[in-house]
């Protein structure tokens, strides 16, 4: 499922990093797109429609894109029940 084909079906994304997180545009917009490529993979498994907001914390630069997919699925998954 793409990101235009999530929208479709309803889902929608917010992802909010604030420059204290990174302070670089370029870290900010990478974590962006790290962060809705992991929600649009949880979207496909999720049948009914969702708003997914993303608000990061700092030390998410850090981390790498393996532990950040790790935490998000287990967060998304937890807020799934």
């Amino acid at each position: 499922v793409s990101g235009q084909e999530a929208l479709a079906k309803g889902h929608s994304y917010v992802v909010i990093i604030a420059k204290k997180v990174a302070p670089r545009a370029v870290d900010r917009n990478l974590l962006r797109r790290r962060i809705r490529s992991v929600l649009r993979e949880f979207a496909k498994t999720t049948p009914k429609p969702r708003i997914f907001t993303v608000h990061t914390k700092k030390g998410i630069a850090d981390l790498p894109f393996r532990a950040l997919k790790e935490e998000l699925a287990r967060l998304l998954t937890d807020s799934a029940r």
